[in-house]
């Protein structure tokens, strides 16, 4: 473990719990003095899950960290910003 101030932080290829990590989020926020309110730990999930691809990870890798026992699921976590632009949706058809 490493400590950050007071709190210990896990090896970084440890897996965190999803009430350690909304913990751990709501904290950081406050810190900066962000209202945590608007924030989840789902959309981290998600932020992550969108942004690997763009960082040379494949499904695979990305299930498997986002602890998704079947790619078709961490699917619905990856956002295609192209795809939800409603200019664009009637050309990626």
């Amino acid at each position: 473990m490493c400590q950050a101030g007071n709190r210990k932080l896990p090896h970084p290829s440890r897996t965190m719990s999803y009430t350690t990590a909304s913990g751990d989020l709501k904290h950081v926020l406050e810190m900066v003095g962000e209202d945590p309110s608007g924030f989840s730990q789902h959309s981290m999930k998600r932020g992550g899950a969108t942004e690997a691809p763009n960082n040379g990870a494949d499904e695979q890798e990305i299930a498997r960290a986002g602890n998704w026992s079947q790619i078709k699921t961490a699917r619905k976590y990856i956002a295609n910003p192209l795809a939800n632009n409603r200019i664009l949706k009637p050309y990626l058809s």
